[in-house]
């Protein structure tokens, strides 16, 4: 089952410093017009955890509404 950990709904969440890499790293992208996806979210925040020695980030799709939320960021437009 989902067992929900007990996330406090601090600023950054429970994995403050990928939060904040993410979102600059996010920054960067937009400001040179590159289109993000969800999928590439999720890649970079892995590569940060891993990166950071951070066991347990998954990364899911909970985490990142919460950090899309979080610092809100609407909905990824893709090429279609």
């Amino acid at each position: 089952g989902h067992h929900k950990l007990n996330a406090k709904s601090s600023k950054g969440g429970m994995y403050p410093s990928i939060d904040s890499e993410l979102y600059s790293w996010f920054s960067i992208q937009e400001q040179k017009s590159v289109v993000i996806s969800d999928q590439m979210l999720r890649e970079k925040s892995l590569k940060i955890a891993a990166e950071q020695k951070i066991e347990g980030f998954v990364g899911g799709g909970d985490w990142l509404k919460a950090f899309k939320r979080r610092h809100s960021i609407r909905k990824m437009k893709l090429h279609g």
